[in-house]
Formats: structure tokens, sequence, C-alpha cells
């Protein structure tokens, strides 16, 4: 893949995204405009969520999700923070691992997220990648993953 058409990392996102979700037993819809804060919706017929996804690489080990949208124009490149009732939830698909993670947006500007072990064994405060498998993501994020969880991962 051409590392630098963002346009086609995030149809791979999109498309991973739609297939975990449809593989977990939602009905997804993708919007006709591409104008919209959110890039589907996922429905389990009783509840419709916004989904907005975002593809990422990895970088020592981690990712890094900023909440905020850009765009490019001839004046240069800008940014735009999410609005509070844009999306319900972001889904992130780690590209280098082939695995789609469910967030809620919270009050944070930006989340790192943890794929292998931090350098200096630091274990307080890291947010490691299993505990955003579910969906939809829960509020607050307790508790050791199931073992078939961290095994979906590619290594």
């Amino acid at each position: 893949m051409n590392s630098h058409h963002t346009k086609l990392k995030g149809d791979i996102g999109l498309i991973s995204v739609v297939k975990d979700l449809i593989s977990r037993g939602f009905y997804v819809s993708l919007p006709i405009s591409e104008n919209t804060p959110f890039d589907l919706i996922a429905s389990d017929q009783k509840v419709n969520y916004r989904v907005q996804v975002k593809a990422r690489s990895l970088r020592k080990g981690s990712l890094e999700v900023q909440f905020r949208t850009s765009w490019n124009d001839k004046a240069g490149t800008h940014y735009s923070r999410y609005a509070d009732d844009d999306f319900d939830v972001l889904a992130v698909y780690a590209i280098e691992k082939d695995v789609c993670l469910y967030l809620t947006r919270g009050k944070a500007k930006s989340i790192t997220i943890r794929f292998e072990t931090a350098k200096n064994n630091q274990k307080s405060g890291v947010n490691n990648w299993f505990d955003f498998r579910s969906f939809p993501p829960s509020e607050t994020i307790r508790g050791a993953p199931k073992d078939e969880d961290r095994s979906m991962v590619k290594r």
C-alpha cells in the first residue's frame, strides 16, 4: 500500500471495522454523504451507534489517537476538535496488527494505546490494546482481558 495515500488508508480502516462489526452480529449502514461527522452506523436492532473510523500505524509499539479531524486545502492543513455529539464511538483500525479497537470519546485530546510492553516496564496508567476490543465500549475499562481477545491480534 502506498503509505502516503491517506484516503486509501482510511478506506482500509473503514472496510476492516465494517467486517469486524458484522462478524460481531451488528447491522452496519453507511451514510450516502461524506459530510456526516461519522463514517457508519452500527445497530443491534435496539440501539444505533454512530461510529467515526480512524486507521493508524504503530510507532514504538503503540499508536496515538487524536480526537480531532483534519483536512487540506490551498491554505494548508487544518485541524478541528470533534464536537461532543459528532459520534458515539471512535473505532481505530491498527493497520500492522489487523485489529479494531473501540473507544468512547471522553474529554481527552488524545490517547496512546500500547501493543507492546513499555521499555521501562511501566504498567500503571497504560492503555493496553486488549482493553479496547469490546463494542460498544464501556465508559470505564476494568478487568483482565479474555485469552481469546489477546490471541486475535497479529504478532
